[in-house]
């Protein structure tokens, strides 16, 4: 539902509604010209959603690129674990660790009991 009338930028001027080409480059037949498309964020969620239609005798996409800024992706925050466990030398694990070396939450650990 585009009720809203999103507006997008083309090549730095600002339209709402509607592109129409003709009205930016006077081309003829077997001519070409290239655009660069700008949504604001909000609209790109929309397109994202439900995607666009290109309409037009000739027209081509020739590349799509994500200008800088939010991409939509964000960092993956590790939690911190713990292991109740003990791991041996040789790859054994344990809850109650005897005398020796131990790895133990990622960490050396030597005990003499």
């Amino acid at each position: 539902d585009w009720s809203a009338n999103p507006s997008f930028i083309i090549n730095g001027e600002t339209y709402e509604k509607e592109y129409i080409p003709t009205n930016l480059y006077p081309v003829g037949n077997g001519e070409s010209c290239t655009s660069t498309l700008t949504f604001s964020e909000s609209v790109y969620n929309i397109l994202i959603q439900k995607g666009v239609a290109l309409q037009g005798h000739g027209v081509r996409l020739n590349k799509v690129l994500l200008a800088n800024g939010t991409s939509g992706i964000q960092p993956v925050a590790a939690q911190p674990t713990t292991d109740p466990y003990y791991y041996s030398i040789d790859g054994r694990r344990t809850t109650s660790p005897t005398r020796g070396l131990y790895i133990h939450n990622g960490q050396k650990m030597v005990i003499g009991k």
